[in-house]
């Protein structure tokens, strides 16, 4: 499938998939409450009715609902991810942005994080439940609307392309945070040659990295 028939489908499930995800988010802290629980992180399979499997990611405590959804697939290299990113636009408007996280990429978080992990599958839902709330870096222009973007997680940072014209984001790869400071090589050669077997850094700008990290 091509990255539009991809975004067309995945939002083709989307509203369901909220509708669902805010429902089972209200039973779900009920139930915490119920068994006076501070706090609890919660994962549901939801199968559309167009067939498509979607991971409901719930972090619940006394204070409020952190809910997330994604579908995993595989393609020509291996699994994949897919999630929705909403972006705040310049005409003060919300799009909607589809996100896909490659094989590549889990791979090298797996491997970073030391986690061991013999299924791919295990690690991507390991990624989402420990990665359910992060920080997008500025993006750099590096071709017609095409950016360099870097979303900050709590132990590192994911490094990839966000291509304005297809409304869709391609993380690439990841850094934990303990290699950063030197693995900062050209981003953009990478990019634009689509190499996804080869290791890659960026040019990150250490003042807006270590201002996400803080706050």
């Amino acid at each position: 499938m091509t990255t539009e028939e991809i975004y067309r489908e995945i939002m083709r499930d989307l509203d369901t998939v909220k509708r669902r995800s805010d429902a089972e988010a209200i039973i779900l802290q009920k139930q915490m409450l119920r068994k006076k629980l501070e706090k609890e992180v919660r994962t549901l399979c939801f199968k559309t009715q167009y067939r498509n499997e979607w991971q409901l990611v719930f972090h619940i405590d006394c204070k409020g609902i952190k809910k997330a959804f994604y579908v995993h697939t595989r393609d020509s290299r291996g699994m994949v991810a897919y999630t929705i990113e909403f972006l705040d636009m310049v005409d003060g408007t919300i799009d909607k942005y589809l996100v896909k996280y490659n094989s590549h990429f889990f791979q090298r978080y797996n491997e970073r994080m030391q986690l061991g992990f013999p299924d791919q599958a295990k690690t991507i839902k390991y990624f989402f439940k420990k990665n359910l709330e992060y920080k997008k870096g500025a993006t750099e222009l590096i071709a017609d609307k095409l950016r360099q973007v870097h979303f900050v997680y709590e132990n590192g940072i994911g490094i990839g392309w966000q291509d304005d014209a297809a409304k869709a984001i391609t993380m690439k790869t990841f850094v934990s945070n303990d290699i950063l400071t030197n693995r900062q090589r050209n981003l953009a050669e990478h990019i634009t040659d689509g190499a996804e077997d080869e290791e890659f850094s960026l040019i990150i700008k250490l003042e807006n990295l270590q201002k996400a990290l803080s706050a």
